[in-house]
């Protein structure tokens, strides 16, 4: 996949931001074979693919932070109108991390928030990092819970971007995803994560993939895995996800 990709024209990161930086954006989610998501770039030549000192894929780890109820995973498998989502992640390429908030916003938008931290603070928040994500959520941050945010999960993939600079979109391939609890157990993901990213309605990937039977699902590294990794949480919401065998299903190990 990565060499095909590279056939792609290159799209410089400070470019993709200029023309798709979609912070407040619609995302779908898919879960395709290699060989789809093969046939997916061959079809969108006309798009461009983000590159950075040569490279055109890129290590990300993220770590998740919840209460010790997990009260943000709940939220989400209830579906509450005003969920949130909590991370610091580190860009290998540039060896930096961000903290991020991601916003359930209206009309099913997400709106991310990022804030430039040491490294030294990835999986770690500090009274500066809880007053960012105090001042992303505004009166959410009533919540008592929020001082009791700890580490709950480690996510770690290989990404390619790919970019539509005229319609504004752009999607993401993931691959090698796995999940590592805090206790140590790791899931794998077999297959390929592809997300689009739009400032509304549908691009030409998600139309290409809809004519291809494909359709979203719903699934969320954090909240899908976790599921997987706790048994106990709510796994409702993600069960179709979790129960796949065309692409191989979640599977943990000690």
């Amino acid at each position: 996949m990565v060499v095909r990709a590279a056939l792609l024209p290159p799209i410089s990161l400070q470019d993709l931001e200029r023309t798709a930086a979609l912070t407040s954006r619609v995302d779908r989610k898919y879960l395709v074979t290699t060989e789809v998501s093969l046939a997916l770039v061959d079809s969108l030549s006309s798009h461009a693919i983000l590159t950075i000192d040569g490279q055109i894929e890129f290590a990300y780890e993220s770590v998740y932070f919840d209460t010790p109820d997990r009260l943000l995973h709940r939220q989400t498998a209830q579906r509450r109108r005003r969920r949130f989502r909590v991370r610091t992640r580190h860009y290998a390429h540039s060896d930096t991390t961000m903290l991020e908030v991601k916003v359930k916003g209206a009309r099913g938008m997400t709106i991310k928030h990022r804030h430039l931290v040491p490294n030294t603070l990835h999986g770690r928040l500090d009274p500066e990092g809880h007053n960012f994500i105090r001042n992303v959520l505004g009166d959410r941050s009533a919540l008592d819970q929020l001082d009791y945010l700890e580490p709950t999960l480690t996510t770690r993939y290989r990404r390619l971007t790919i970019v539509d600079s005229e319609a504004g979109t752009r999607f993401t391939h993931d691959r090698q995803v796995q999940a590592e609890a805090i206790d140590g157990r790791v899931i794998e993901i077999a297959g390929v994560i592809v997300e689009t990213k739009t400032p509304n309605g549908a691009s030409a990937a998600d139309r290409w993939l809809w004519a291809a039977g494909r359709r979203p699902l719903r699934f969320s590294k954090y909240c899908t895995m976790l599921a997987e990794l706790e048994p106990n949480l709510p796994r409702n919401k993600w069960h179709s996800t979790l129960s796949r065998s065309d692409i191989g299903q979640a599977h943990g190990s000690p």
